[in-house]
């Protein structure tokens, strides 16, 4: 490329003449090294802003679900109700159960015991009359 008529000398005439062509070149080379780094990063943001907008079209999609959807809360909340009551008749249940388990065990303690008694005191009768 030539230099404007105004800015030729005799040493310089074209661009070449006013540029260290080692200088260009290494100047070339980290130009084109970031314009890659660039076009790189460029794509990535690209990529991203595509996954970006996948996620919010999936959140805005659930969204629009929630609303269409009509919950029933009222009756959400009479089958908690329910369920409590039916959990404290369980408690209550399990209570005379436990209690129930007690009076037996206390009543086979005894009859263990007076069984017990009836033999020792047989055995001991029979010892005596021989």
């Amino acid at each position: 490329v030539e230099l404007h008529v105004s800015l030729q000398t005799q040493s310089r005439k074209t661009m070449l003449d006013v540029v260290d062509e080692a200088s260009f070149r290494v100047w070339y080379s980290k130009a084109c090294a970031s314009q890659e780094r660039q076009k790189s990063l460029r794509e990535q943001r690209l990529e991203q802003q595509q996954h970006i907008e996948e996620r919010l079209s999936i959140v805005q999609q659930s969204i629009e679900d929630i609303k269409r959807k009509k919950i029933n809360f009222g009756a959400i909340k009479q089958e908690l109700k329910n369920n409590e009551k039916l959990f404290e008749e369980l408690r209550h249940i399990a209570h005379e159960l436990e209690s129930n388990c007690k009076r037996v065990k206390q009543m086979m303690s005894t009859i263990m015991e007076h069984d017990h008694n009836n033999t020792l005191s047989q055995s001991i009768s029979a010892s005596a009359a021989e």
